[in-house]
């Protein structure tokens, strides 16, 4: 059974783990195919699942920052762009080529009106909800525009790509190219470097809003100068049932 098939029928976390952590050095072109065969499947569901919490946002009145640009899909000429940002400049890792294949932009950040409730004083279950979201990806001629290069640690030359948002440490997310690895550090926000599957899976999870994941688990409290607390815990309950694992 190849890597796709396991994943498929539902060994997600040890599939990715495998991609993440034992991948070759100099994998042979049949690991590269299967893995991106993974990778664009991982991003075809977190597709689905963003569309799934983006329709719930919609249906509560959440209000976009940028709606335009809150959950895009890849333009046509998506595979073109990465095949000449490659030829160029070097490879990508398979999974954030894979996930610029599926999406164009994405942007969940809320309408600073809504977030600090200037809006005739009105309160809906999202106010406040889009507090510390990072959920942002974007473009990917964008991102291309505002490369530099790699500051990671342990890293010998190369380039950084940046995918537009940052750790709570203002670490900027992003992967460093070229390379033939499947994943790769996304951020480190001083508590350990954080694979960009482990984040995306993670996301998911807290239903695109980790901030109020880790505030109902009494990691951080409140904000007390929210002129109301959004009701994360039904919002995210739900939507639960609905979102398909990855």
């Amino acid at each position: 059974m190849s890597l796709y098939d396991e994943y498929c029928s539902g060994q997600h976390a040890s599939v990715i783990h495998t991609l993440a952590f034992c991948w070759p050095l100099a994998p042979d072109e049949s690991q590269v195919v299967s893995a991106s065969n993974v990778a664009v499947e991982f991003a075809h569901r977190a597709m689905q699942n963003l569309q799934l919490i983006k329709i719930e946002l919609d249906s509560l009145g959440y209000r976009f920052l940028n709606p335009d640009a809150a959950l895009v899909p890849a333009l046509p000429s998506a595979l073109d762009d990465l095949g000449r940002f490659e030829a160029e400049r070097g490879s990508l890792p398979i999974i954030l080529k894979a996930w610029y294949t599926v999406f164009h932009s994405i942007d969940f950040r809320q309408s600073p009106e809504q977030i600090i409730g200037k809006d005739n004083n009105s309160i809906s279950p999202v106010d406040g909800l889009g507090f510390n979201c990072d959920l942002l990806f974007m473009p990917f001629l964008n991102c291309v525009d505002n490369c530099r290069s790699s500051f990671r640690p342990h890293t010998r030359g190369g380039s950084f790509l940046p995918t537009g948002s940052c750790g709570s440490n203002y670490d900027p997310k992003g992967m460093n190219f070229p390379t033939k690895r499947f994943d790769d550090v996304f951020y480190n926000d001083g508590s350990g470097d954080v694979l960009f599957t482990s984040d995306m899976r993670f996301v998911i999870t807290c239903c695109g809003f980790p901030y109020w994941w880790l505030v109902s688990h009494g990691v951080f409290g409140g904000v007390p100068s929210l002129h109301a607390t959004p009701e994360y815990a039904h919002f995210r309950e739900c939507l639960m049932p609905r979102l398909i694992p990855m």
